[in-house]
C-alpha cells in the first residue's frame, strides 16, 4: 500500500511543479529582479502541508538578493496555486536554494579540469587533414 501512496505523492508534487514553474514564469515577465533564478524542484512534505520550492542560478548571493521580492509574492502564489490545482488544501509555500546544483558545478569543474590534465589538447595543424586511400575507398 505504501508504493501506492508514493506514487501518489510524486504525482501531486509533479503537479504542484507544473503549476508552480507557469505561476513562476509569469511573476519573472513583471519582476527583472528574478531574471536567471530558476525553479529547479519542488519538496512537499508527507503531509502534504508544504510545499518547498527550492531555485537554481549561478550563485547563492544572487538569490538571496532575490528572496525577499520572493517572499512579497508569496500569498499572491499561493493563491494562484489554489486556483490552478482546484484542491481543497493549499500547502504553505517556503523558498529555499538548491545546493545539490551548486555541488553538481563544483564536482563538473573539477572532472573536466582532471580531463584537461589527463588528456591535454592537442594544437590543429594541417598536416592531420591527410586522407588515406582506404578512408576514401570505404566511404564510395
Amino acid at each position: 500500500m505504501s508504493n501506492i501512496r508514493d506514487i501518489k505523492h510524486a504525482q501531486k508534487e509533479s503537479l504542484f511543479y507544473r503549476a508552480l514553474s507557469e505561476i513562476y514564469l509569469n511573476l519573472t515577465m513583471e519582476e527583472p529582479q528574478l531574471a536567471g533564478i530558476f525553479i529547479n524542484n519542488i519538496v512537499l512534505s508527507k503531509d502534504k502541508g508544504t510545499c518547498t520550492i527550492l531555485f537554481f542560478c549561478v550563485d547563492q548571493e544572487r538569490f538571496e538578493e532575490a528572496f525577499h521580492t520572493l517572499i512579497l509574492y508569496k500569498p499572491s502564489m499561493r493563491k494562484s496555486l489554489g486556483i490552478k490545482i482546484r484542491s481543497r488544501y493549499t500547502p504553505q509555500i517556503r523558498f529555499a536554494f538548491d545546493k545539490k546544483c551548486e555541488r553538481q558545478q563544483n564536482l563538473e569543474a573539477a572532472l573536466h579540469e582532471v580531463s584537461k590534465e589527463l588528456n591535454p589538447v592537442v594544437p590543429y595543424s594541417k598536416d592531420d587533414d591527410t586522407v588515406d586511400d582506404d578512408d576514401t575507398a570505404s566511404d564510395s
